[in-house]
């Protein structure tokens, strides 16, 4: 719902590209400064409790900016403060949801359970959520914003209702942490990371590409709002359009990787995106650049 709802509120403010495109640094920065650290809290701590709290830090932080919002005092200052919050407690829930699921399914299961909670992921995420955000908005950027808060305590809620075993970590019966402190957890992950080439390609290449998804992504409520011409709730379904793509692409990949092998898929799967750009730079047309985003 945020991914549709925050873009909007951050054009309503400013129609200035640079300051709108920065609430796609505001949200991606805590995935380059406190990602690690995650993961070695994650590590350390109890999984459940941390997925308690990171999504109750979410609903709060979602919540005052459906206040400033109710009351006129969200700026463009208030909303990047609220999307790194979310942001940072985000680095913490998606590194948590993949280490309880072991504790959960079984290593046998993980395939069937990483499967459909990535297909969930699209649907909710990508699909349903944009629209729902985007036509909450239309109604009152304070009914997105605080719809949105009440869904994150949600999650909190249903974390609560893990059982216990979901929640055990590196820590002892006494409930000290064992192992090395967290500043040689640190240097002893990078090491490993800068050990593995094909870790670092992988992550070249991941970094390249959200480098200029981002750089599209953060102005692209500008382009779909402006020459587009689409009203907010159409924002919404244009952003849909995207997962749509995406989900057709999830139920063909495995038959796709058999036949062409995996190694060509992820070159078409890098080149298809960054000739889908060109759509929107040649056409103003709303249609071209759905389908161009389903490509994506």
């Amino acid at each position: 719902m945020l991914v549709a709802a925050a873009p909007l509120l951050a054009a309503t403010l400013t129609r200035d590209p640079l300051l709108v495109s920065g609430l796609a640094v505001a949200h991606g920065l805590p995935w380059l400064v406190l990602t690690l650290l995650a993961g070695v809290l994650v590590d350390r701590v109890d999984r459940r409790r941390l997925l308690v709290v990171a999504n109750a830090a979410r609903a709060v932080a979602v919540g005052l900016l459906a206040v400033a919002t109710a009351t006129g005092t969200a700026g463009v200052v208030v909303l990047y403060v609220a999307v790194f919050l979310v942001g940072a407690a985000e680095t913490v829930v998606d590194n948590a949801s993949l280490a309880v699921l072991p504790r959960l399914v079984g290593r046998e299961r993980l395939d069937y359970a990483n499967g459909r909670i990535f297909a969930t992921q699209s649907v909710l995420n990508e699909l349903i959520g944009p629209p729902v955000g985007a036509a909450l908005f239309a109604v009152a950027a304070t009914a997105a914003m605080a719809t949105g808060s009440a869904v994150f305590a949600v999650a909190a809620f249903a974390m609560v209702l893990l059982p216990r075993r979901a929640g055990r970590s590196d820590v002892d019966a006494s409930g000290q942490l064992t192992g090395a402190g967290i500043g040689a957890q640190l240097v002893e992950g990078l090491r490993y990371f800068w050990a593995s080439r094909l870790l670092r390609v992988v992550a070249v290449m991941a970094g390249v590409g959200n480098l200029f998804a981002a750089a599209t992504g953060g102005v692209l409520v500008l382009l779909v709002t402006g020459e587009f011409g689409l009203s907010p709730a159409q924002y919404g379904v244009f952003l849909a359009a995207g997962a749509a793509g995406g989900i057709s692409a999830g139920l063909v990949s495995e038959r796709v990787v058999a036949r062409l092998g995996a190694g060509p898929v992820i070159f078409l799967s890098i080149m298809l995106p960054a000739a889908s750009y060109v759509v929107f730079v040649l056409s103003d047309s709303a249609w071209a650049g759905g389908a161009a985003l389903a490509v994506h």
